[in-house]
């Protein structure tokens, strides 16, 4: 099986916005009710951001309008990519592919 590196283009960007801003991943994640976990599974990687999550995120950075977008835009890019990579792991499965961006609960 191909390993390939975990770091997301989302995540990249999320890491460079907080710490220009000389915020941990824990009072990031405290601003928005997330724990500092799950700030660094975002970053790294690990985890998709959820799309609940972009803008409540967005504004604890206080990203401008343009910089939110750009961000979603890379959010959907990495879920599309994982998505792919899913699939083409799982062509034996009969089990139907949940999305990579889950509900917010």
């Amino acid at each position: 099986m191909e390993r390939h590196t975990q770091h997301s283009d989302s995540g990249m960007f999320l890491q460079t916005q907080r710490k220009r801003r000389h915020l941990t991943q824990a009072a990031l994640g405290q601003k928005v009710g997330l724990g500092g976990e799950t700030i660094r599974a975002y970053e790294s990687g690990k985890r998709i951001i959820q799309f609940c999550w972009i803008t409540p995120i967005a504004a604890a950075l206080d990203l401008s309008p343009e910089d939110a977008h750009e961000w979603q835009l890379l959010v959907q890019h990495d879920a599309e990519t994982r998505r792919k990579r899913r699939r083409a792991g799982q062509h034996q499965s009969t089990l139907a592919l949940s999305s990579s961006i889950s509900r917010c609960t």
